[in-house]
């Protein structure tokens, strides 16, 4: 299996645990989305399964039976809880179920192992419930936390666990990966999906493939209109929200910040690069660099909320509302 060259550290760390037979019971594998937190774990899986490589540190084979189940996915040994579509946390019955069959003995005479993807999306009675499995864990038995934020993951799982840290490449890095996939892009594209993945190639490939750069031309004359009061922010929220809200909120992260830092820093970005020079200019003028720092907050504070049971409508539409001041003082008098 191909290593991927920003992998590199977090799995010099993992040979080193196999090496010296010291295999913690729990990682978290922790570091920003898209940069191939679960691919990595889905590798430690087919290395820990594979009858070849029994837990050393050579690659999987890929072709014994360890392998054969792995890859169609019935291996009895290998478990896996992420957040069920349509919803947006993990249940403890999701978890309760994981931690009951890590109790059974291993079918292989191996190891057992539990991958948590995005488990910062446990709620709160499913992480009480991962802890009690992580204060008596069983004999060879492994628990994989895939994790992009883990300051929403409760203090008491993060001390047992031992940390896999991962980091986005270089742009050139990231940009000659994108391009060994065969996508297709101009150079003002990727530096805009990589600028809004933070660097991070799997969520730029996403971008692209969404048709985030087109799309971003629409979202920006929204808020232009918007604050020019040529659109109506309730009816504009409801528009949007046939997309998924989480997404709008991350798209008002991205142009929020954007302006702050040309604000403030006089920092460019992709974001902005296309903008007129007239619309760039009015846009700025009327947006306070205090409230843009505030609705950051609110932001956070809405994304926070859409991970539980929020109304995603009413969200946008308090945040749009923001955007032209009618709730937080974004907006600079027009005298």
């Amino acid at each position: 299996m191909t290593v991927l060259s920003w992998h590199q550290a977090p799995l010099d760390q993992w040979q080193r645990y196999l090496e010296a037979g010291q295999m913690p019971h729990a990682l978290l594998l922790v570091g920003p989305a898209g940069v191939g937190k679960r691919e990595f774990a889905d590798r430690l899986a087919a290395q820990l399964f594979c009858e070849r490589a029994y837990g050393r540190p050579i690659d999987p084979c890929g072709d014994c039976n360890g392998c054969r189940q792995r890859i169609a996915g019935s291996h009895a040994d290998l478990l896996v809880v992420e957040k069920p579509e349509g919803k947006q946390q993990i249940s403890i019955d999701q978890v309760r179920t994981a931690s009951s069959r890590l109790q059974l003995s291993s079918h292989s005479g191996g190891y057992k192992l539990l991958i948590i993807d995005e488990a910062e999306r446990l709620n709160f009675a499913a992480a009480n419930s991962l802890l009690k499995t992580l204060e008596e864990p069983t004999d060879k038995t492994l628990l994989l936390l895939v994790c992009s934020a883990p300051n929403q993951l409760p203090a008491t799982i993060r001390s047992r666990c031992q940390n896999l840290t991962f980091h986005a490449p270089q742009t050139a890095e990231a940009a000659e990966w994108l391009s060994s996939r065969g996508v297709a892009a101009s150079k003002a594209d990727l530096a805009l999906v990589l600028e809004i993945a933070g660097g991070a190639p799997m969520a730029a490939a996403e971008l692209l493939e969404s048709g985030y750069p087109e799309q971003a031309n629409v979202w920006r004359e929204g808020l232009l209109r918007i604050v020019d009061g040529r659109a109506d922010p309730v009816k504009l929220a409801e528009q949007w929200f046939r997309d998924a809200a989480p997404a709008v909120v991350n798209r008002l992260q991205h142009w929020s910040k954007a302006l702050l830092l040309w604000q403030t820093a006089g920092r460019p970005s992709a974001l902005l690069e296309d903008l007129p020079e007239e619309q760039l200019s009015r846009l700025a003028a009327r947006l306070q660099p205090e409230g843009l720092l505030h609705y950051q907050t609110l932001l956070q504070q809405a994304e926070r909320a859409l991970r539980g049971s929020a109304n995603a409508q009413m969200q946008l539409e308090g945040l749009l509302l923001a955007w032209i001041g009618k709730t937080v003082p974004l907006v600079r008098p027009v005298y």
